[in-house]
């Protein structure tokens, strides 16, 4: 018979972090929903960094082309 009950690892939501390059060539992660991330001087920084913080989570890193100028 099987279980009715699921690890708390499946129920868990997937959290992505977007690794890019800004127009300074700064590298940005930042969380999906923009409570974590950080600015790094190198891409291998901010792609350790986004590991890190997934530690014991389900997540994925995105790493994306350079982000687009931000004109106000």
């Amino acid at each position: 018979m099987a279980s009715a009950i699921q690890s708390k690892e499946s129920r868990q939501p997937v959290n992505h972090f977007l690794v890019q390059c800004d127009n300074r060539g700064c590298w940005t992660v930042r969380d999906e929903c923009n409570l974590v991330g950080g600015t790094f001087v190198s891409k291998d920084a901010a792609i350790r960094f986004a590991r890190q913080e997934s530690v014991n989570l389900r997540s994925t890193a995105v790493l994306a082309g350079r982000m687009a100028d931000q004109k106000a």
